[in-house]
C-alpha cells in the first residue's frame, strides 16, 4: 500500500524561516522610557498628566492619572493614585496614596493620607488620615483613622 500524503524534506529551510519570523524584535522586547518617566531635578512620574507642571521642585514621585499634576515648586511628594495630591503647587514632605486623596490641597506640609478621598479638601498641614473620605473636609490639625471618628483631646491620665 502506497501512503496519499508525501513529505518533502523542507525542514532545513522551514525552521530557520520561523526563527527569524517569530523572534522578538528590539522594539518589543520592553517599554521605551517617555518623557514624563524620568522629570528633571530627580522627579518620577508615570501616568497621564502626572507630575506635567513641575519647575523647581525636586524628589517628587507621582504615580496615576493627573498624579500632582499641578506641582510647580513643591518637594519631596508622593502620590499614588488618580488625582492624587492634583492640585498641591508648593507643598512639601507630603504622602498620598488612593484616587483623589489631598486632591485639592495646593499648599500642604507633611500631611499624610492613605484611602480614597482622604484629606481630600484640606486645607492644613501636619495631618494623619487614613481611610475611605477619612477627614476629607479638614481645616485644622488632626490626626484620624477612620471617617467616623472624631478628633478627641487626649484625656490626661488620673494617677
Amino acid at each position: 500500500m502506497r501512503s496519499l500524503i508525501k513529505f518533502k524534506t523542507t525542514a532545513p529551510l522551514f525552521i530557520p524561516l520561523m526563527l527569524v519570523c517569530f523572534a522578538p524584535s528590539p522594539t518589543a522586547q520592553g517599554q521605551t522610557p517617555t518623557p514624563d518617566m524620568a522629570v528633571l531635578g530627580f522627579n518620577t512620574a508615570d501616568g497621564l498628566n502626572a507630575l506635567t507642571s513641575v519647575t523647581s521642585g525636586i524628589y517628587n514621585s507621582a504615580f496615576g492619572f493627573s498624579a500632582l499634576k499641578a506641582d510647580t515648586t513643591g518637594s519631596y511628594n508622593t502620590a499614588v493614585g488618580g488625582q492624587a495630591l492634583k492640585f498641591l503647587t508648593t507643598g512639601v514632605q507630603n504622602t498620598a496614596v488612593g484616587v483623589n486623596a489631598l486632591a485639592f490641597d495646593t499648599t500642604a506640609i507633611k500631611n499624610t493620607a492613605v484611602g480614597q478621598g482622604a484629606l481630600e479638601n484640606n486645607n492644613a498641614n501636619f495631618n494623619v488620615a487614613t481611610g475611605y473620605r477619612a477627614l476629607n473636609h479638614n481645616t485644622t490639625l488632626r490626626l484620624c483613622c477612620t471617617r467616623s471618628q472624631r478628633h478627641r483631646p487626649r484625656q490626661q491620665r488620673i494617677r
